[in-house]
């Protein structure tokens, strides 16, 4: 799994945003069904926002402890 962490300012909000928007059109969002591969077997790429509630979810399954802190932390309060 990884991460893209954007700006904390509002463009890198609308950064954000408009990547979200592209998962959400092409039918790989959050809500998507998950297929890890297309049927030429090339891997496909998901994403979408996430919210602090996917982020304590995470955290805590998380297994990898070195990653499970990025997100510690993060202001969104400036977005």
């Amino acid at each position: 799994m990884s991460f893209l962490i954007f700006e904390g300012a509002p463009t890198g909000y609308v950064e954000a945003e408009r990547l979200h928007n592209h998962f959400i059109k092409e039918g790989r969002d959050k809500d998507a069904r998950w297929t890890p591969f297309d049927e030429r077997g090339i891997s496909k790429l998901y994403g979408f926002i996430a919210s602090k509630k996917d982020m304590d979810s995470f955290n805590h399954h998380s297994k990898d402890r070195s990653t499970r802190t990025i997100f510690q932390g993060s202001d969104r309060d400036d977005l």
